[in-house]
């Protein structure tokens, strides 16, 4: 029996697998600024699982990925954990939804080139004579 899980819903775990740890790290005074950089790198990672192994082709992939992500950032921060709301700002969401779209990009071009069957180039040898 073979249980066949969507793509983005893969990539939306590990994305936020990896948010959560990131969050962890900001308590310290060390890695405060850590998330800055980590959360549009994590939001390219998904978007570039969800386009690699994605079954059909999206037609912005990587974009569900993005704008889920943003949704749980934001439903954390007004409820559950209201220090996340430093996080929440309008240039860092583009960011992260700009980074979801260009990893799933990638990823669809490295599907692309692993379906396409090799070519084989023979060489051609010229006459001697």
């Amino acid at each position: 029996m073979t249980v066949r899980i969507p793509a983005t819903l893969v990539a939306l775990a590990l994305v936020l697998a990896l948010d959560a740890g990131t969050w962890m790290f900001t308590g310290t005074l060390v890695f405060a600024r850590v998330p800055l950089g980590l959360l549009p790198l994590w939001a390219a990672a998904g978007g570039f699982v969800a386009g690699r192994w994605g079954a059909w082709p999206a037609l912005v992939p990587g974009f569900a990925v993005g704008l889920l992500v943003i949704a749980t950032q934001i439903g954390l921060a007004t409820g559950y954990l209201p220090q996340l709301r430093v996080y929440i700002d309008p240039g860092l969401m583009l960011l992260q939804v700009i980074a979801a779209i260009t990893g799933g990009m990638i990823g669809m071009l490295q599907a692309r080139r692993a379906s396409q069957p090799k070519t084989r180039v023979e060489p051609e040898y010229t006459a001697l004579s």
